[in-house]
């Protein structure tokens, strides 16, 4: 187990390889008092200000149970 709390923490990743234009720009997780959440952000820019922002959308986020002969690969990955 790691020392390190990650208790009201997040990380976002450029995604490099869009498979298209509404894919998300950066996906992440969260964990907000113990809970995870999927984090999945899009480069905007205001019609107004015309200045970039980020939209974020939070999704809950369910751990798949694991066994250790379960292999897991790319597409098991929620996000």
């Amino acid at each position: 187990m790691s020392d390190y709390d990650d208790t009201n923490r997040g990380v976002l990743f450029k995604q490099e390889d869009k498979t298209n234009e509404k894919a998300p720009d950066y996906k992440g997780k969260f964990n907000y008092k113990g809970s995870e959440f999927n984090l999945a952000g899009w480069v905007q820019v205001g019609k107004n200000s015309g200045k970039p922002f980020l939209k974020i959308i939070v999704d809950d986020f369910v751990p798949q149970e694991k066994t250790e002969s379960a292999e897991i690969l790319p597409a098991d990955i929620p996000f």
